[in-house]
């Protein structure tokens, strides 16, 4: 977990994990909320999920807003886990990007071999059948 991430243990649910986040950037209340704020979920002492999450005052008017964060964690395990995030929206379309940097652990497929497709040899091609006339025309050079 990032350094000051704690759980709020009265708003947990049961047998549904916990959110944990930096409370001590945790506006009073949500009408000064105007920027995201990294969270990460646990279940059964594991990290399971993590998302940014985006106050309505972020996405939404006719300005453009960026946010980035640089993440750190303590005693990290996992190394799959995001360095970095930024979101992006536009206030003239609307649309909110968000990018993730980090490690994956995804494993690649390796490149497949490009083999070459197989060629057909020509057709052999029949000559042309030969009408009266120009049997004609053969027998009178003849």
């Amino acid at each position: 977990m990032p350094e000051g991430f704690e759980v709020d243990l009265v708003a947990m649910i049961p047998l549904m994990g916990g959110h944990f986040w930096n409370m001590k950037e945790q506006p009073t209340n949500f009408m000064s909320w105007t920027e995201p704020t990294w969270i990460m979920g646990t279940y059964g002492g594991s990290v399971t999920n993590f998302e940014p999450m985006i106050p309505m005052a972020f996405m939404s008017g006719p300005e453009d807003r960026v946010y980035e964060e640089t993440l750190v964690y303590e005693g990290q395990t996992a190394e799959d886990l995001p360095s970095m995030y930024s979101i992006k929206y536009n206030g003239l379309t609307g649309v909110v990007t968000m990018t993730f940097k980090g490690k994956s652990n995804v494993k690649k497929e390796p490149k497949k071999k490009k083999v070459p497709k197989k060629t057909k040899a020509p057709k052999k091609t029949k000559a042309p059948k030969e009408t009266g006339s120009s049997k004609k025309a053969k027998s009178a050079k003849a």
